[in-house]
């Protein structure tokens, strides 16, 4: 049994869920905002990358490699598993064809080799949501690997990856 300090305490900061992909756990510390991964034997940090969330109540979800979340900023955000590297942020409302305010526990679900990203909504307020569904083995987009290949050689100007496959679907 092991246990690690993430982030510093704040009431209703810390409210995401973790992720594990059989080595390693991932999630997101506030204040701060950082993408975290702990060593699965002994809690160790692996390593840490911002998102400078003052807040995250998103989920974080794993799959061949990548490790995905949905920022308050409404993107979507992708991270080498190994390394922390930051592989993918995309605006959610240029996929969602309108503005997207994530201030709820909206987040990312991986099923048949498709992310399906949960974004929109407010905390207090009516918004709309939707559920954007990315990647398709019928496209090229076999597994999340390929979409972390084509994100490491598809940077644009400002730094950020539009890997082809996460067109939505």
């Amino acid at each position: 049994m092991w246990s690690a300090i993430v982030g510093p305490s704040c009431f209703a900061c810390n409210a995401d869920s973790t992720a594990f992909d059989g080595n390693s756990i991932y999630g997101v510390a506030t204040p701060g905002g950082d993408m975290f991964s702990l060593s699965r034997a002994n809690g160790a940090s692996n390593w840490a990358s911002p998102i400078g969330d003052g807040t995250h109540y998103q989920s974080v979800s794993t799959a061949a490699g990548v490790v995905w979340t949905v920022d308050g900023d409404s993107n979507l955000d992708g991270f080498e598993a190994s390394s922390g590297l930051p592989l993918v942020r995309r605006p959610l409302s240029a996929d969602a064809g309108g503005p997207v305010t994530n201030l709820t526990s909206s987040g990312v679900a991986i099923a048949e080799r498709r992310l399906f990203v949960a974004a929109g909504g407010a905390s207090y307020a009516a918004a709309p949501g939707w559920v954007i569904a990315y990647g398709s083995i019928d496209d090229g987009c076999a597994d999340f690997s390929i979409a972390k290949r084509r994100a490491q050689r598809s940077r644009d100007r400002s730094g950020t990856c539009r890997p082809e496959c996460m067109r939505p679907r």
